[in-house]
């Protein structure tokens, strides 16, 4: 596993969804290398898994929260 290139949380990681439930998230981002295989779900919570080049994340429609990680690890401008 790759180091930890950067932990993000707080009040702007919070997420309400439609039911109500609400949550605070944490994310921790390993830098990483592909080496083999297709990305798929993993679970019934994941509709969708893909690779991106950082060139290509400022085109990807993100949540707030997932935009700022990328964001304060240089990934998008």
């Amino acid at each position: 596993m790759g180091r930890i290139v950067g932990a993000f949380g707080g009040p702007e990681y919070r997420v309400t969804y439609a039911n109500g439930d609400e949550v605070g998230v944490v994310s921790t981002v390993f830098e990483a290398e592909i080496v083999a295989g297709t990305p798929e779900p993993g679970d019934d919570e994941t509709v969708e898994v893909r690779w991106f080049a950082p060139g290509e994340l400022a085109a990807v429609e993100l949540r707030a929260s997932t935009r700022g990680v990328a964001e304060a690890l240089g990934l998008i401008g």
